[in-house]
This record gives structure tokens, sequence and C-alpha cells, in this order.
């Protein structure tokens, strides 16, 4: 851009430049603004615009006491002369500069200092420099029209009308001075429209007026080039105001029935506000009826409402939150095991068991470390997740991989393992268990629980299993896809060709070979690359004996201690020192730790020396290297076989045979109980006879005795005459229900 004044031009105050650049048009006889010269030099205007640039100057551009030069005009700043800047917190003037150094005054304290050029640009490359706006500060409202937006961030044709504009203000007035008449002004206009690059054509050129409109926002902005953008946001008729009679009930309508958790439609509300409506038109004239609310008004109250209020209302707080809260990094582990994140899903695949039944889908409970995102640990059963599942997948995390690799076939080899420092659970059942717990302290591991429905917290593992699901579990046969609708015509259990063993060597595969060599862009490289960088800082730590984490991550349970030995999983336990301990304290419970992965051994604890002993299974030759797992499905194989055969057939009949013969028995008893009384009777009378037989006449007369008074008092009553009755006292007792008297 030319200079604003002649060379040579000093600065002036406000008053002298308008004097100074009045004159100068003057002497250069450009005979602009609408004036001309006459003979002798004098100035005659004829025209009122010839004052249009004094009105702007005065209206526009620098306040009293402004030094207004080009430097003031621009955005940008330098270390002239009376620029001004913030270094460190202290407010500076420049008040003489040289090539090297540059002469500066404290505003507040009025002290000069003197500092080197380069030492200035240094700060200002470290932030710690910053100029002062002096147009901003001499005049706020020069920012009118400034937008935050930088001009990139507008479209193509946006920005190509803004470029257009630019183009004609600085191919006529460069400095912001119109120096034409309105005729030369509208033929530059015409020649500048057809010099504009293709890219930048319009259909005709701009009027006068506008272009003085983008002069003037130009200016007013200091030559900013995003002033010259079209706002066509600003467009069209702003929404109409809801009446302030109805907005009472509006309100009330949306807090009583829209913000409740039933999730109400906004139909409801509406009949809600109009029916707070015409409740309070009963006790008021016609003419001053409050109209009803409408549709789009009770649409525009709510969306005015703020989306976490709304959100917390309906749904509830942890949902609010997890929808419109902003969440960072959390802070990463430095070192390997820092940080080591479980959880359990169920896999998206059907699996079988060992012989081609279908079994379902099975767990997954996985081990990961945050710092390389390595995979320390898995365990896969058909069981629902517990906290064997969590130990035992917590040993194969500690243990290393060499011998699992070998037994798998995987041809990789696989160093993540180690103690964690640190274990990150959530809140399920399985890990708040005594087996868990006292698992971590022993191995001076520290257990971490997530709050309540977090599952934020540990990301790693939650992002994990969604991965194999997606990545490897949807693209084998017999997947059930994550969704029941989107299986469409696919069939799972007809599909299915995945045993479960089978099944693990895959998924070990897939981590060693395919998940630990992809790159990761959080790692910035692969985890099997991480891990190996972290491992040379600090190898991963381990217990001192293999077997203290076989003995550690074995569930605790309490058992009797009998003749047999101690029960547990249908085997028997005996050794001597279990005799010796019954020997001494009969029985009585003991706590035990058995190995799931091998059953012919379990460790118990002796009562009196507080130390635990191995006792041997009764049955090595089965139980010795047997899983529970295999246990469990020995014995339901053996049931199944046992069912095919006929024995239990038979066995059932014989059963129900012998139910019968005993309730026939049963029956015949209480009939044979109700036989006629005479055949009792009679046994009764020779029992009776037998043993008092005197008894027996002399009861016998005294029944005859009594028979024949009643025969005479009944004949003549009143002749009767009383005779001697016999003493009754006399005669001997007879058994129950044996006397013939009754």
């Amino acid at each position: 851009m030319p200079p604003l004044l002649p060379s040579g031009t000093k600065t002036q105050p406000f008053s002298v430049l308008l004097k100074t650049s009045l004159a100068c048009q003057w002497r250069r006889s450009y005979g602009c603004l609408g004036g001309r010269t006459r003979p002798g030099g004098r100035w005659t205007f004829f025209s009122s615009r010839a004052f249009s640039l004094g009105r702007f100057l005065n209206r526009c551009v620098a306040p009293r006491n402004f030094t207004f030069t080009r430097r003031s005009m621009m955005r940008n700043s330098s270390f002239d002369v009376g620029s001004e800047f913030c270094l460190r917190g202290k407010n500076y003037r420049v008040t003489s500069a040289t090539k090297q150094r540059l002469v500066l005054e404290d505003i507040k304290a009025e002290e000069v200092e003197v500092k080197k050029r380069s030492e200035l640009v240094a700060a200002y490359k470290e932030g710690h420099l910053v100029f002062s706006d002096l147009l901003a500060t001499a005049s706020s409202h020069l920012e009118e029209f400034q937008l935050e937006k930088s001009l990139s961030d507008f479209s193509a044709r946006v920005k190509s009308e803004a470029a257009g504009k630019l183009h004609y203000l600085r191919s006529i007035c460069p400095r912001g001075h119109v120096l034409f008449s309105r005729r030369e002004l509208r033929q530059k206009l015409k020649e500048c429209h057809a010099e504009l690059p293709k890219e930048l054509l319009t259909p005709r050129a701009p009027s006068i007026a506008t272009f003085y409109e983008w002069r003037s926002r130009w200016m007013r902005s200091g030559y900013q080039t995003r002033s010259l953008v079209n706002r066509y946001d600003l467009r069209g008729r702003k929404c109409d105001e809801t009446n302030p009679r109805v907005m009472p009930f509006l309100e009330q309508a949306i807090e009583e029935t829209f913000l409740k958790p039933n999730h109400p439609t906004v139909a409801e509300t509406l009949d809600h506000a109009n029916g707070l409506i015409e409740k309070s038109n009963l006790n008021v004239p016609p003419i001053d009826a409050i109209p009803r609310a409408t549709r789009t008004q009770i649409i525009r109250e709510i969306g005015k409402l703020e989306r976490k209020r709304v959100l917390e209302k309906r749904y509830g707080k942890a949902h609010a939150e997890a929808a419109t809260g902003v969440r960072g990094k959390k802070a990463e582990p430095e070192g390997l095991l820092d940080r080591v994140e479980v959880d359990h899903t169920p896999l998206d695949l059907i699996a079988l068991t060992s012989k081609g039944g279908f079994a379902g889908r099975p767990n997954l409970t996985v081990l990961i470390d945050v710092a390389t995102r390595m995979i320390l640990g898995i365990w896969i059963s058909f069981q629902p997740p517990n906290s064997g599942s969590v130990l035992r997948a917590l040993r194969v995390a500690i243990l290393p991989k060499d011998d699992l690799m070998r037994k798998l076939r995987i041809k990789s080899e696989y160093d993540a393992h180690g103690v964690p420092l640190e274990l990150v659970l959530d809140n399920g059942l399985e890990f708040h268990g005594n087996d868990l717990e006292g698992a971590a302290l022993d191995l001076q591991i520290k257990v971490v629980y997530c709050p309540r429905r977090q599952p934020r917290f540990k990301g790693v593992v939650e992002n994990w299993l969604k991965q194999i699901n997606y990545r490897f579990m949807h693209l084998q046969p017999g997947t059930t896809l994550d969704r029941y609708f989107k299986r469409n015509e696919l069939d799972p259990y007809r599909d299915a060709v995945i045993p479960l063993e089978d099944l693990k060597r895959f998924i070990w595969k897939w981590i060693a070979e395919v998940y630990s060599r992809r790159f990761h862009r959080g790692l910035q490289t692969c985890p099997r690359e991480k891990w190996s960088e972290l491992a040379k800082l600090g190898p991963p730590v381990l217990p001192k004996r293999m077997d203290v984490v076989t003995f550690y991550t074995s569930p605790i349970h309490q058992r009797m201690l009998s003749s047999k030995g101690i029960e547990i999983n249908c085997q028997f336990y005996r050794c001597d020192e279990l005799a010796h301990v019954r020997a001494v304290h009969g029985n009585l419970e003991l706590q035990i730790r058995p190995d799931l992965d091998d059953l012919g051994k379990i460790n118990v604890l002796h009562p009196d020396t507080q130390a635990y002993f191995e006792a041997f299974s009764t049955n090595p030759s089965y139980a010795n290297g047997l899983s529970i797992e295999e246990d469990k499905w020995i014995r339901q194989l053996a049931r199944e076989k046992y069912s095919a055969l006929d024995h239990e057939t038979a066995m059932l009949l014989a059963k129900q045979e012998i139910r019968e013969e005993v309730a026939a028995m049963q029956k015949e008893k209480i009939e044979g109980a109700d036989k006629p009384k005479a055949r009792a009777s009679r046994k009764t009378a020779k029992t009776t006879s037998k043993r008092t037989p005197k008894a027996v006449h002399v009861a016998a007369s005294v029944s005859k005795a009594i028979e024949s008074v009643v025969l005479d008092a009944e004949a003549s009553p009143p002749q009767v005459t009383p005779k001697r009755m016999p003493n009754f006292a006399k005669l001997k007792a007879f058994p129950s229900g044996q006397s013939p008297l009754f």
C-alpha cells in the first residue's frame, strides 16, 4: 500500500492532519472531491462531496489527541517510535530507535530502559511480549464489524466475493481516499470489473453506493479483509416473540410435564399449557382472555432450555453427564504393568463342545496392560464370570507364555508377563470376593475399583473387548453379531463349527500375531514394539517361585475331615498328615486350596502350625493333570451314556413295582383291622374266663337279678317290693373293655 501522506510529511495531530490532507490534494491538482481550481491556487468547493473525506475522518478514524499514521491504521505492529507493548507484565513505549537498540519508557514507573531489538523479537516468539492495540484502545467502536472467524473458515463463494471487493478497493482507493468524481469513479469501477480474475468475475460492476459501503466497512475495521465478508447468516426474518401473557403457562407446562422421567411428548406439554390457559380464562371476560399457545411457541421455548438440564430431568444425571460432558485424556502410565485393566464379555460366537454339541456363547476374561496395550492373560469358558475365571486369567497373565505358545502350536514369541502393580476392576460380584482380594494382597497388587456404572474409567479394556468381537468374532462362522436384528437370515447355530479348545487357540494366535503387530495410533507404534521399548527401561516383576503363583491364585474352600478324608469336586484326598490331624482333633472343618487345573492334589491348612501341606487324590490315575472343566465334562458324558442304556428304565420299573406291592400290603393291613367284633369278643371272653371264672359267674347272677327287677317294675310299678341289691364294691375289677356289664 502506498504511503498515506506525501514523503517528508511528519506525524501531526488530527486537527492538522485534515488541513494537510486537503492542501496536498490542492497542490497536486487532482480535481477530486467535486471541486475545481482557479488561477492563483485557490480552492472552490461547489459540491457536498467536497467534505466527504473530512466527514469520514471526523466520524470514523481518530479521536481527539490521536496521532494518525499509516502504521496506526494497520492491524500489524512493529518496534517503531511511539509503539507500545507489554513485556512480562510491564507496559513500555518506544521513544527512540536505532537498527540494533531501542530506548523504552516504562509507562507506569516512568523509567527508561535500553534493550536490543533481537532480545525483544525473541521475547515475542516466546509469547512474553504482546503489542498494544492502539486503535482498539482509542476507539472501541472501530471493532464493530470485526469477525472472530478467519476468511478461510467461510465457503468458497463468500471468499471469492470478499476477494472481489478487496480488488476494487485496492485498485481505486488503496489508502482509503476516493480521489475521483462520481463520473470518473463509475468509469474506474467498470475498468476494475474488466480486470477481475475469471474466478472472481461478477455479472456487473458494483454501484457507487455499494462501493462506498464496502470502503466504509473496510476502513472502520482497520483495512481487514474479514469486514468485506457477506453476512448471509443475518438474513431472514427473526422469529416472533411469544406473547408475554402466555409465557408463564408455557414455563409451567414445560416444568410439570415435559421435564419428567416418563418422557412426555410435545403434544402432551402443549395440551397441558392450553388447559392451564383455559382454566385461567374462566374468571375473565372474553375480551381479556389469554390466547392459546401454539405448537411453534412450545417448541421454541423447549429449544431455549439447556440440553444438560433436559437430559438430567428426563433421563437422569448419569445420562446427562455422559451425553454432554467433555472428558480429557487420562494420564498414561509410564512403565510396564503400572496399570492393568480387567473385564469380562460374552463372545459374539456360538462355540461347540469337544464332542461336537452346541454349548452356546463362551465368556471371555481379559487382562490388558494400559501402557503398551498388550494382552497379559485371558480365560475362556462356558461358565458365567466368577472369581475362579479371574484368578486363572491372573495366573496366565503373571507366568511366561513360552509353554502356552508351544502347547497351542503358535510359532511367534509372546513376552507379555509379570505381576501388575495396579489392577483396575469394576464392581461385579466376582471382583469383590475374598479369593481375589487375598491373592492381590499376597502378590502385592493394588486393587482399584471404578465408580459404579462408569465404564469410562477403564476404557482401554472396554475398547479391546469391542475390537475382538468386531474384528475377529464377527468374521467367523457361527457369529451372533452384536444385535439380533442384524442377523436377518443368519443362523449362528446352523453355521457353528469351532469347538471351544480350537477357539482358545485361534484367539491366542490372533492376539500374538495380528493384534500385537497392528499399528496403534495412540501409541504411534504397535503394542509389541511398545512393550520392547519399555522393557529396556525396567523389566517386568515376577514372584520368587512359579508354584507360589499357582498357590495364591487358587480359591479357598472349607471342607469337613472324616474317615474317608476330604471330599471336594467328587474326589477324596488323603495323606499321613490328615490322619494325624484327625487323630488329634477328630472330625473338624479345614481350609483347603484346590488347584482347578490339576485335581490330583490340594493344599490343606494345618490347624496347629497354620501352614499348608499337600493331600493327594485317592484316584491319581484319573485326577492327576485333570482340570475342573474336564472332570465335569467326563461326568456329564458318563451320565448321558448311562441314560442311553436300558438299565435306568428297568431300575425305575422295578422301584415302581416295589412301591405298588408295599402299598397293597398297607391296604390289606388296614382292612384286616375292620373285621367283625364278634370274633374279637369271643377271643376276649375266652381269655377272660380262663383268668377270672368266679367273677364271671357273679356278674351273670347280678345281671339276671337286675333284669328280673326291671321286668317286675314294668308289670306292676306300685306294688314293687324292694329287693336287696348286691354290693358291687366287693366285685373284682375287670380289664378295660371286657366287663360284661357294659
